[in-house]
């Protein structure tokens, strides 16, 4: 998850860092034309959020060739640029905001985080509804509505205009969701790859934000999808359907018939366990297209309990292709629980027999190291204890992983207790190694999820560098803050004030996610609440500041509130989901929202009070302000990714702690001088 979180944010990072040094270069240009350059970056971002990614799509991009092809590069850079002018349009329309009416920043600011964070919310709910590609139409048409607000607002003739947006704006999804536009995955994804095979067709497609599911069926050359089966084995697996989430983590669905033999079933390593047992209970974590159920069943256990986190899995399963696995979930010996493993086994007061967790991801996937820095709660030391806990005094814990060259995974079940990046394998030391082997395929051997982290980073930090001096330099001997006795003392503590809150802010938020992951269940979901949540409280945050005093006692206060609260929840988070992680998940929502309300709504007081300070001294370093606070987000999304890694997420909280209390030492102390700056 994080690599794939972390490449997705690098073009809104472009795009925020372009617009910002734009904004500050040509500010008083933009002023004296703010309607119509605002009403045109709306415009602008309406129609490129939809038609870039869909051009993106045809740009060959491979990542496995950058080791070795200087064209990929190419083609990435492409890409950034590309993915990043919808970003660039929509954040000059919030900078020009910002610049243009300094007196009501921290309402300008506080309306963009409320808007940031219900948006958060919607896509996600959106997701539930319509496919990705249809969501994205949507995205744009809130540029037209928007846009059609602007103009309303503006009082830009000719008046119908706003009205004509208006009725695009609603009007345009759905005559884009009936053209033939396909969202394409990765040629390189195992999706890509099988339908490449002689007769294979796409029979059933859902979506929802837990993934796409995509049901493969193959008539002319079956498919034979059985990970450990033993070369012993004589007999051949029945008709399969392929089951593919988002294009790859194959798995199938069984014909489940009279006809149907599984005695392959009994040739597989995970067969082992049954064997030592005589008519277990079992608990089955990742019962997917149901190819362990049907194992348990085959190998004449006494009940089966099969948990599974996709609903939509169970109703392809059961519903539409009901008839082909024969209705499994439905037999009388299963009972199927939708939810994440961690949760229900904490919820459960059941002991069992035997407890195996299934293969939860695609071997491709897996051993390609692109999933090296996603977070699994499934193998850590806490996870093994409740399912010890929930066995039977002579019960047996049996945990399916691949086989890999070098071998991993079965020496990482030994050694989870440094953290939930199961995945997480790389070794500096090895580098050189792989590096050499690249030309031998040694190359899909390495983790390359963490060095395309590193990569990212020096990016991030090379650019940041760059685009924080550049207006500086172009605006030198121009008579403007350039020239006032001080300001290379007083830049730099605007410089340190800025970046310190554009780390830590984004630093709390990361691991604040990671730590809620767990707790709601699924990544996404712990995404989606809490950056909604960080957002709207610090949008309410924003928006209260506005209406106090500038002075350095409410910084102050806000500050020591960060601090205390964040540490606070550091010691109490842990012990507050394993009491509460048994509720429902509406339930578990609210509980989230309502622990981040008080720390968000701190978060989001810093940085208005110091743009409305800087505003009413300076105000054309007030987009540099921004822009700097932009460089440090883009870098601390990547760094805080990087600090839970090696040291913890206590080390992400306590480094935010930190750079909070060096803002407020750099915030000035007195009030009396008009002269500086700051």
């Amino acid at each position: 998850m994080a690599p794939f979180r972390l490449h997705g944010y690098q073009p809104l990072a472009a795009g925020l860092r372009g617009q910002r040094v734009f904004i500050a270069l040509a500010r008083e240009r933009l002023h004296r034309h703010f309607s119509a350059v605002f009403l045109g970056n709306g415009l602008l971002f309406a129609s490129t959020s939809v038609a870039c990614f869909l051009i993106g799509q045809q740009i060959p991009f491979n990542p496995l060739e950058m080791a070795w092809s200087a064209r990929q590069l190419i083609y990435l850079l492409s890409l950034y640029l590309l993915l990043a002018v919808p970003f660039f349009a929509v954040a000059n329309c919030i900078g020009l905001a910002l610049s243009r009416f300094g007196s009501d920043i921290p309402r300008i600011y506080g309306c963009d985080l409320l808007g940031g964070g219900l948006g958060c919310l919607a896509v996600v709910l959106l997701l539930f509804m319509v496919p990705p590609l249809t969501a994205l139409y949507w995205v744009g048409a809130t540029g037209l509505i928007g846009t059609a607000a602007g103009l309303v607002e503006t009082r830009l003739r000719p008046r119908w205009l706003a009205f004509f947006l208006l009725v695009a704006g609603l009007s345009l999804p759905v005559l884009l969701h009936y053209c033939d536009f396909r969202l394409r995955f990765s040629p390189y994804k195992g999706l890509e790859q099988t339908l490449e095979v002689m007769g294979t067709e796409v029979v059933a497609e859902k979506n929802s934000p837990l993934g796409l599911l995509t049901v493969v069926r193959s008539p002319v050359i079956p498919f034979r999808y059985a990970p450990g089966l033993s070369l012993n084995s004589r007999i051949e697996p029945p008709p399969q359907l392929a089951l593919f989430t988002d294009g790859g983590g194959m798995s199938v669905i069984c014909r489940n018939d009279e006809q149907s033999d599984f005695t392959y079933l009994d040739y597989i390593t995970s067969a082992l366990p049954y064997h030592l047992l005589d008519r277990p209970r079992v608990l089955i974590l990742g019962a997917g297209g149901g190819a362990d159920v049907l194992q348990a069943r085959f190998l004449s256990v006494a009940a089966i309990d099969g948990v599974e986190l996709n609903p939509q899995v169970a109703e392809l399963v059961n519903i539409d292709f009901g008839e082909f696995s024969g209705h499994l979930y439905r037999a009388g010996d299963v009972q199927l629980h939708i939810g994440e493993a961690r949760g229900f086994v904490a919820r459960s007061q059941e002991q069992y027999d035997l407890i195996q967790v299934a293969l939860l991801d695609g071997f491709s996937a897996s051993a390609a190291g692109l999933y090296a820095l996603s977070e699994s709660y499934v193998y850590t030391v806490e996870a093994l204890r409740q399912y010890i806990e929930h066995l039977q005094p002579n019960g047996f814990l049996a945990i399916t992983r691949w086989l890999k060259l070098p071998p991993r995974d079965s020496l990482k079940l030994a050694a989870t207790a440094d953290r939930p990046y199961f995945f997480h394998f790389f070794k500096w030391r090895t580098l050189p190694e792989f590096l050499s082997l690249r030309a031998r395929g040694g190359l899909p051997l390495l983790e390359q999820g963490y060095l395309i982290l590193i990569a990212t980073l020096a990016q991030a930090v090379v650019a940041s560098i760059f685009l924080i001096l550049l207006p500086l330099w172009l605006g030198k001997g121009r008579g403007s803050e350039a020239s006032v006795p001080g300001a290379g003392r007083e830049r730099f503590r605007v410089l340190v004030y800025f970046f310190s809150l554009g780390l830590a802010f984004l630093f709390i938020e990361m691991a604040f996610i990671q730590k809620f992951i767990l707790f709601l269940s699924h990544p996404l979901y712990a995404v989606g609440v809490v950056i909604a949540g960080f957002l709207l409280f610090a949008g309410l945050g924003s928006t209260c500041c506005g209406r106090l005093s500038g002075d350095r006692t409410v910084l102050v206060r806000a500050v020591a509130g960060i601090c205390v609260l964040a540490l606070l929840y550091l010691a109490l988070l842990p012990v507050l989901c394993r009491q509460l992680i048994q509720l429902p998940d509406p339930v578990k929502v609210v509980v989230t929202l309502l622990l981040i309300a008080p720390l968000g709504f701190c978060m989001g007081m810093p940085f208005p009070l110091g743009l409305a300070r800087l505003s009413g001294r300076a105000p054309g370093l007030v987009p540099w302000a921004w822009g700097i606070n932009g460089c440090a987000s883009v870098i601390s999304a990547i760094l805080a990714t990087l600090l839970a890694t090696h040291f913890g997420f206590s080390m992400v909280v306590g480094s935010a702690a930190c750079l909070y209390l060096l803002a407020l030492a750099v915030y000035p102390k007195r009030e009396d001088f008009a002269a500086r700056l700051w």
